[in-house]
This record gives structure tokens, sequence and C-alpha cells, in this order.
């Protein structure tokens, strides 16, 4: 509406009221009712977004504590793996050792 036609909707165009001037009672009365409807959807969305905010900490709170997990056991996968590495390594030089020998 303000693209097209410049002015609100239920709002006299500045022509209009130049041309018949403007009972500003009506105005105000219009005006207060435009902003009420402007302040009650803004807070529809705040609350909204509010609603979508918590979900979405809460949603990242289980991804943290889910990924803090996988590392750890990723951590004791990897110190399991480097002592099985080094036993099978000292197996290796003992045999290499031993065959050495012969």
């Amino acid at each position: 509406m303000l693209d097209k036609n410049h002015h609100l909707p239920n709002v006299a165009a500045a022509a209009e009221i130049k041309k018949n001037g403007i009972n500003p009672g009506e105005m105000n009365k219009v005006l207060v009712q435009k902003l009420t409807l402007y302040l009650i959807e803004k807070d529809k969305k705040e609350k909204d977004q509010a609603s979508q905010l918590k979900l979405l900490k809460n949603q990242l709170n289980k991804l943290s504590q889910k990924f803090s997990y996988k590392i750890k056991h990723l951590n004791n996968d990897k110190a399991k793996i480097t002592i099985l590495n080094y036993f099978q390594f000292s197996e290796f030089e003992t045999f290499c050792a031993s065959t050495a020998a012969i």
C-alpha cells in the first residue's frame, strides 16, 4: 500500500488532507489503532523468536554434549590404538631380535 499509494491504508492522502482538511481526533484514533496492531504483531513475532531461540539453544547444548562425548571416546580410542601399536611394535622388535640370533 505504501509503495503504490504513498500513504497508509485508511489514512487520507496528503492531497486529500490539503483539499478537505483533517479531523485530528479521527486521525489520532486511526493512528493509535494502527500502532496498537503493529505492536501486537511485533510482540507476537518477538515471542515466537524467543521460543525458537530457546529451542535452538537446547539443540545446540545437546549437540555440544554429544560432540564432547564423542571426542572423549575418540581420544580414549586413540590412546588404546597408541598402546596397541606400541605393544605390537615391541613384539615385532622382540621377534626381529630373536630371528637375528638365528
